[in-house]
């Protein structure tokens, strides 16, 4: 009788550890959809700002911080430059974002920490080639 109480408590216990790592594995995949929609909703908006800065500048921004200090992209532009800024410097999953100019485009590279339980950082490469920029 002792040793069936045993095994029955070893059987809740083991289902409740089982049910929590489940549990915790879809909250982390959800966070993750969470996270990926994030990235490519910033990834979206330089484009179009770097863009413009190119046309009324003639080359590409040194930074991303760039497209917040100039005066050529008026006061809508430099707003939606501030707002991407901000979306950068204070997401959730402490991702940081690196814009990289290159001779024929650009590339923003998005890094994180650990997305899983024994995965390494993760790194996004985005790269825009200057005419494909709309």
């Amino acid at each position: 009788m002792k040793r069936k109480k045993v095994v029955i408590t070893l059987g809740v216990i083991c289902t409740a550890i089982f049910t929590t790592v489940v549990a915790l594995e879809f909250f982390r995949e959800v966070s993750e959809r969470a996270r990926d929609v994030q990235i490519n909703a910033v990834c979206s908006k330089p484009p179009i700002e770097i863009k413009y800065f190119q046309i009324q500048n003639g080359r590409l921004p040194y930074s991303l911080s760039e497209l917040q200090s100039t005066d050529s992209l008026g006061e809508a532009g430099k707003k939606v430059a501030r707002e991407l800024m901000d979306i950068i410097q204070h997401n959730s999953w402490h991702d940081t974002y690196d814009y990289i100019p290159s001779t024929n485009g650009f590339t923003i590279v998005v890094t994180g920490p650990s997305a899983g339980w024994w995965g390494k950082g993760r790194r996004i490469e985005k790269h825009y080639e200057a005419e494909d920029i709309k």
